[in-house]
């Protein structure tokens, strides 16, 4: 629920270029891009420190998360970059509207992809918090800088889903490395 108070806003944003004659909406879609590549970044690790912490404002103590990231840079690294390599194939299974008995055919594929890319975030996070000092800085920043142009490539293909997708612009808002992971 709070990972989508996090995304509602950049999806929205994103989902927003129906003609692309008119610039508002063109920009509109850009500053949701820009957005959802800034937040997919750090959402599952906010999911990981609130089941961690247990408490509802966990998931917004963003500045604890920086701070794990300078940390364990290269294992939120790696686990960033398996969550949505793992995460994009699903929504192939989103082209056609099947109807409802088949989609809990299709629940253990979603489970049984994306559980390990939550396990590995799960072990960035925990070490990350055993780290007591941070890495150099030589290490963070090209994994940083690495980052965004791979969650570009992933926000630019997401893009596309809408066109292919049964469900139309809804298909946007179903981010299944981040929110429940069914296919419904």
């Amino acid at each position: 629920m709070f990972a989508f108070a996090w995304l509602f806003i950049p999806t929205a944003l994103f989902s927003a270029l129906r003609d692309t004659a008119k610039p508002v909406q063109v920009l509109l879609t850009l500053i949701g891009g820009a957005m959802l590549i800034a937040f997919l970044t750090w959402v599952p690790f906010l999911q990981a420190h609130f089941a961690a912490e247990q408490r509802s404002r966990a998931m917004f103590e963003l500045k604890t998360i920086r701070e794990l990231y300078r940390r364990s840079p290269v294992a939120m690294y790696l686990s960033i970059v398996v969550l949505y390599a793992l995460s994009l194939p699903l929504y192939l299974f989103k082209i056609v509207q099947l109807p409802q008995d088949v989609y809990w055919l299709l629940t253990p594929i979603f489970i049984a992809s994306i559980y390990p890319a939550k396990i590995l975030i799960g072990w960035a996070y925990s070490r990350a918090i055993r780290k007591e000092k941070r890495a150099w800085v030589i290490v963070r920043w090209p994994l940083w800088l690495a980052v965004v142009p791979l969650l570009g490539i992933y926000v630019f293909i997401l893009f596309f889903t809408p066109a292919i997708g049964a469900a139309g612009r809804a298909v946007l808002f179903q981010h299944h490395g981040i929110l429940l992971p069914w296919p419904f």
